[in-house]
């Protein structure tokens, strides 16, 4: 009977102990959304997995962090953000996540897509592209 009671108990807690791990490890793209509105690449560069595809209008590649963090210093520098919205976000049954957004500037428009994946235990960033809308 006890073994019944805590069966249940345990049924009933699993599912919510996911849910706040998914809203928390969905925070993670609030975060990144902010760090991308200030045109913060070093701080971007955190989220970052040590390999990390990267696509821009200038620059496609498959990049170390270093580098993926000055290419996208450059490219703040060139296109500076008027404003970055993430507009959809998901999830997939093996623990990555996934955003699309757009990073408006003031002469034009990009799509964003990011791909996070659970490395050691984080998340991190391995594939980023902005690619014009």
């Amino acid at each position: 009977m006890l073994m019944k009671i805590l069966t249940v108990i345990l049924m009933i807690l699993l599912p919510v102990n996911q849910l706040f791990v998914q809203q928390e490890d969905m925070s993670i793209i609030e975060d990144i959304a902010t760090v991308i509105a200030a045109a913060d690449a070093s701080k971007l560069a955190g989220y970052l997995n040590e390999t990390v595809d990267l696509t821009l209008p200038d620059n496609e590649g498959t990049y170390s962090k270093s580098q993926a963090e000055l290419i996208m210093k450059d490219f703040f520098s060139k296109y500076p953000p008027d404003t970055f919205n993430i507009n959809h976000q998901g999830s997939s049954q093996k623990g990555s996540l996934y955003a699309i957004g757009t990073y408006t500037t003031s002469a034009l428009s990009y799509r964003n897509y990011m791909l996070l994946k659970r490395i050691s235990g984080e998340l991190k960033i391995t594939q980023f592209r902005l690619e014009e809308d």
